[in-house]
């Protein structure tokens, strides 16, 4: 996947995801929005609830996270948070 937006989900405890992604969707202060390849530089405060990473169109990750901070600049997006946990996806979702 060269090219393509770079992603890193951070807490105290681990580096949860650290690679290569489609998208990133995140329910901001303001809203939710998501932020893909070539996005204009932004930093965001965001609101507890549930960050959507799609490693590909087909394959995407859910985690519940609790309030943070995204920034994404040059196609690398950095979003840290004082707590997340993985949600279970139904295949059906």
């Amino acid at each position: 996947m060269s090219g393509e937006l770079f992603c890193r989900l951070v807490t105290p405890q681990a580096c949860l995801i650290s690679e290569q992604v489609w998208q990133v969707t995140v329910q901001g202060s303001a809203g939710r929005f998501s932020i893909r390849r070539d996005h204009a530089p932004i930093v965001a405060s965001m609101n507890s609830g549930v960050l959507e990473i799609a490693v590909t169109e087909n394959d995407r990750r859910r985690f519940n996270v609790k309030e943070g901070i995204v920034c994404c600049r040059n196609n690398r997006c950095t979003i840290i948070c004082p707590a997340a946990d993985t949600v279970i996806v139904s295949p059906d979702d």
